[in-house]
């Protein structure tokens, strides 16, 4: 359970069901929803509180504290003592009066946080409920409906797709389609991505010939290396995620295994479209 996100992304739902060790049609029972919040935790990011005795110091620590505090120093150096009363008091209450704006905004966000507290629908022990999402745990199964907030990585189990509004993570300004086969639109642009290089180079090598392609004479050697080169190239591109989503060799080689499909079909196509060209010249 130690997988990326990505991972998940990449294999079927059977897949994640059994290595959740989790079930479809029931859900986790409550017993071992307690095994796995005690190995894994709270659904949630830990927020680490700021000491108050740093809240306070950061008042004068700064550009502008920094000058008044120098003037302040400056003015009781040369003994003049009114200059760096009045300084004093000027740095005091500007740091008080932001460290109490600060308190009563962070108090304001903590209410607001509590009020706002995410819930889900999950199915446990084989009937719907509705927790908060921090209580949910990996392998948990919950139903999504329109305007909820996703809680966590989810997989689609049932369902035609959803349309997930993911602006605030990555800046999309249109939603995202997300489907039941477990393809992210990522993953079927990098499956995309490695079918072109593959069985369009493929087929470019295959027009250079009238032959088969296994026949003499064969394209060029340097059509030849560009063409198996920049399949390589894309292969590994697609396969590790240089700027792309990485799609890994397990579907790299099914890529391959299509596209040498399509590639054996067009040279048939080519050798019979030949033919049928030598046929017509002959009877004219």
């Amino acid at each position: 359970m130690n997988k990326h996100t990505d991972d998940y992304s990449r294999q079927t739902i059977d897949e994640t069901i059994r290595e959740l060790q989790t079930d479809g049609a029931r859900g986790l029972e409550s017993a071992e929803v307690d095994k796995r919040i005690g190995r894994f935790g709270f659904n949630e990011i830990a927020e680490k509180e700021e000491p108050l005795w740093h809240r306070v110091f950061r008042r004068f620590w700064g550009p502008i504290p920094w000058m008044i505090e120098a003037a302040a120093l400056l003015s009781a150096v040369v003994r003049k003592w009114d200059d760096f009363v009045i300084i004093a008091i000027m740095l005091l209450v500007n740091a008080g009066l932001d460290f109490f704006q600060e308190h009563r905004a962070l108090n304001a966000l903590q209410a607001l946080k509590q009020r706002l507290t995410a819930e889900v629908i999950v199915l446990r022990d084989g009937k719907f409920m509705t927790i908060p999402a921090r209580e949910l745990v990996p392998g948990d199964v919950i139903k999504l409906r329109i305007g909820n907030i996703v809680p966590a990585d989810v997989q689609l189990l049932q369902g035609d797709y959803l349309l997930i509004d993911q602006s605030s993570l990555t800046g999309e300004s249109l939603p995202v389609t997300k489907k039941e086969y477990g393809f992210s639109e990522d993953m079927i642009r990098s499956l995309l991505f490695l079918k072109l290089i593959v069985a369009g180079h493929s087929t470019l090598y295959i027009t250079r010939a009238r032959g088969w392609f296994w026949q003499r004479p064969w394209p060029s050697p340097l059509l030849f290396g560009a063409t198996f080169g920049t399949e390589i190239l894309g292969t590994l591109i697609a396969v590790y995620g240089f700027l792309i989503t990485p799609i890994g060799w397990k579907y790299a080689v099914w890529m391959w295994a299509y596209a040498l499909a399509w590639f054996v079909f067009n040279d048939a196509v080519k050798i019979g479209a030949y033919r049928l060209m030598r046929q017509r010249e002959v009877g004219a």
